[in-house]
């Protein structure tokens, strides 16, 4: 790692200033060591050190960043600038990469510095916007990254005119976001427009061209178009191969891209001969022991498993999670996620104890990597308890539903879809263990926050009702469980329409019941 820092200086010239085209062609050779470098800190130890370290270099970074030519930089790769030339070092800098919090502190102190050195309407301005677009981006602040993606565009537009690639890449970052948040017409609308300035700046067959392609093809995936996504894929896949070679990284990922659109058809055998494609490659390039390589390895395992080929799944995994390991680690999240892998594989052959094992040692490298009140940590918790539901432990399994339960609220707050599916999971012990008035309480909590949070008719609403309707009539409260039939009859007749199965079920089930509430009613008057 220290030759990079090494590289990092002499692409400076002796007066201090980047000849043309240095920091670029450094960046461009080191930006894939250096992304996967940075998987392998995750602790809270490691990042505090490297917070301590970070903020040391604040000023010389500052400097740097202020002095240098960076206009022709993406906003990537000024994040692995700062990164990589900060500190002699830069490995323990590195680990300041996972904090994002910290990373937004930076970029915000630059952004309005960029604006006093160069005005608000200069392109280096919009770099620092862009970037800290990015970090929002990460963070899950969906609105704030658009709302200064868009800010960074308008001026992109007006320092370097429409045709110009940041202007493309921005764009795409966009794109990429109203992806994230499904809103995937208009994800479609700005990707096109980017491909369009790409395509007249940059020519047809450039891999900037490849990547918004694969871009596109991901929202078809998305949407089910699946011919359409393998269509975009395998323009990409083209692209990357004439410009890139057969053997680089980003071949493997456009394969692997086309493999799971055709996993999402059940098409297996060719999801696998393309995710072994892949891991070719990457093997190659990257080496067996890469991270990359335990992801495509993750993919094909879980290809296995859905076709219940449960050995040739439990061996791939465990081929990924020693690649991990070696690579990332112990504690890293990613041999966490791996673990649940492999524990869903005992899961679904009821071989519970050991589904349990593996979800335990999950667990404890989530809250040692993110702490005792994260939502991953809720969620692991509750899928343990769904497992101890299914070995009848059903107080063990409440147990952890309210551990998960308590952290979630905390987290998420009680109007999140996490929240009700435990509330839910809840009610449903309850209610088969004859505890009504329980598991009343806990669909009556999931029902409230459904109003607020779906609209009138959505099918989980009725779904909700359906339930509470059954308990209450299991408790011979007749009265209230018509009633909840009914509201139930009047959900489905509009998520399903009126000849709907399950509208004419509940529609005989409200009738029914209203005949015992009827019937009740009248021997409570004879008596």
């Amino acid at each position: 790692m220290h030759l990079l820092v090494r590289d990092a200086a002499l692409a400076r010239a002796p007066d201090g200033k980047p000849p043309p085209g240095a920091w670029r062609a450094f960046l461009i050779r080191t930006a894939h060591l250096l992304e996967s470098v940075v998987r392998m800190f995750n602790t809270k130890d490691q990042t505090m050190a490297a917070l301590a370290l970070f903020d040391e270099e604040r000023a010389s970074l500052d400097v740097l960043l202020l002095e240098a030519d960076l206009v022709q930089l993406d906003a990537d790769a000024l994040e692995v600038l700062v990164q990589a030339t900060a500190s002699e070092d830069a490995e323990a800098l590195l680990t300041a990469r996972v904090a994002l919090v910290d990373r937004e502190k930076f970029f915000t102190k630059l952004r309005p510095r960029a604006s006093d050195c160069y005005g608000d309407e200069d392109a280096r301005t919009a770099a620092s916007i862009n970037s800290l677009a990015n970090v929002y981006t990460h963070q899950g602040r969906y609105e704030e990254a658009l709302d200064l993606y868009g800010r960074a565009l308008a001026v992109r537009r007006k320092a370097l005119g429409e045709g110009n690639p940041d202007v493309a890449m921005t764009m795409n970052n966009m794109a990429n976001v109203y992806n994230i948040l499904g809103r995937l017409e208009e994800a479609l609308d700005i990707f096109g427009r980017a491909l369009v300035v790409q395509r007249k700046a940059l020519g047809e067959e450039h891999p900037d061209v490849a990547g918004t392609l694969n871009n596109m093809a991901d929202v078809y995936k998305t949407q089910g178009r699946y011919e359409d996504a393998r269509d975009l894929y395998e323009r990409a896949l083209a692209m990357f191969q004439k410009a890139l070679g057969e053997e680089h990284p980003y071949v493997a990922i456009t394969l692997g891209n086309m493999a799971r659109v055709y996993e999402k058809q059940e098409r297996y055998e060719e999801a696998q001969e393309l995710f072994g494609r892949a891991l070719a490659v990457q093997q190659k390039a990257l080496g067996e022991e890469h991270p990359d390589v335990a992801v495509t390895l993750n993919s094909m395992a879980f290809v296995y498993e859905k076709q219940e080929r449960h050995e040739e799944a439990m061996e791939l995994f465990g081929r990924a999670l020693a690649v991990q390991q070696k690579a990332m680690g112990e504690d890293h999240l990613e041999v966490a996620c791996t673990l649940c892998n492999m524990a869903i594989v005992h899961k679904m052959q009821e071989r519970y104890e050991e589904a349990l094992e593996l979800y335990g040692r999950a667990l404890a490298v989530e809250q040692k990597a993110l702490g005792e009140e994260h939502p991953d940590v809720a969620m692991t918790l509750g899928i343990m308890a769904r497992v101890y539901a299914k070995q009848e432990r059903y107080e063990r399994a409440l147990e952890l539903f309210g551990r998960a339960l308590a952290v979630q609220l905390k987290a998420l707050g009680e109007d999140h879809s996490d929240v009700t599916s435990n509330l839910n999971s809840m009610a449903i012990i309850h209610d088969g263990q004859e505890r009504c008035a329980e598991a009343l309480e806990l669909y009556g909590r999931v029902l409230a926050v459904q109003h607020k949070t779906l609209r009138e008719d959505h099918p989980d609403v009725g779904d909700t009702l359906l339930s509470m309707a059954i308990v209450y009539e299991k408790g011979a409260r007749y009265e209230e469980a018509a009633a909840s039939f009914a509201s139930a009859v009047e959900v489905f007749e509009k998520a399903h329409g009126d000849e709907h199965a399950k509208t004419v079920a509940m529609r005989e089930a409200s009738d029914r019941v209203r005949s015992m509430a009827n019937a009740d009613a009248e021997t409570t008057h004879i008596q």
